[in-house]
């Protein structure tokens, strides 16, 4: 088998579970488990991924909503760091692909709950959780929030529809002053307003 081959043998404790992934920026960012006969489930806050091991002779994964499969083929050695970097990798690609799904949704639900207006959500890896661009009123939403917790995903997102209040005629909010965490607060809530502060020291991990 030439996928096979591709993998040189490892014995199982030459794999450090603790070494960075490409997935350690994530908020509560996974760990494979050190064998998978069948399957294994890997459970987030807004979704989960099913690690399924078949008879395919190459990695392959579906996306439907916030459910997701990985399919790793039996004939590969599962617990070598090689075979571990390609499922980080493929999870990866199926966390970005969920987020594209999740969040530009749930950015719809709040704008319209909250009345809190925005013209379109993009979804990026960036430097900050969040960004609101004032000349178009375009939000950009970090993917990885996306194995964060609801609530941090609301915060976060109710944070940069906030900005937008800044550009109201005669609007006293501004960038993050005293009426712009008024504001917040009364829309978000006191729970989702204290969680912004907690997103604002993971974000040092970006």
């Amino acid at each position: 088998n030439p996928i096979e081959k591709a993998i040189p043998p490892c014995h199982i404790s030459e794999v450090n579970s603790d070494s960075p992934t490409p997935l350690s920026l994530y908020p509560n960012a996974p760990t494979l488990p050190t064998r998978i006969d069948d399957t294994y489930i890997m459970e987030f806050p807004v979704f989960c991924v099913t690690l399924t091991r078949n008879e395919q002779t190459e990695f392959s994964y579906n996306v439907d909503g916030i459910n997701c499969t990985l399919y790793i083929p039996r004939t590969i050695r599962y617990n070598t760091p090689d075979t571990r970097t390609i499922i980080y990798e493929y999870l990866d690609r199926i966390f970005k692909e969920v987020a594209q799904i999740y969040i530009p949704q749930r950015t719809d639900y709040l704008s319209r709950k909250t009345g809190l207006k925005f013209n379109k959500c993009n979804v990026h890896a960036i430097q900050n959780w969040g960004y609101f661009y004032h000349d178009t009123q375009n939000i950009t939403i970090n993917s990885k929030l996306i194995t964060a917790s609801k609530d941090e995903i609301d915060a976060t997102i109710i944070h940069e529809l906030c900005h937008s209040l800044e550009d109201l005629p005669e609007s006293k909010v501004k960038n993050h002053n005293l009426y712009y965490h008024e504001a917040f607060l009364k829309y978000a809530g006191k729970k989702l307003y204290d969680l912004s502060f907690r997103m604002s020291n993971l974000k040092k991990r970006l």
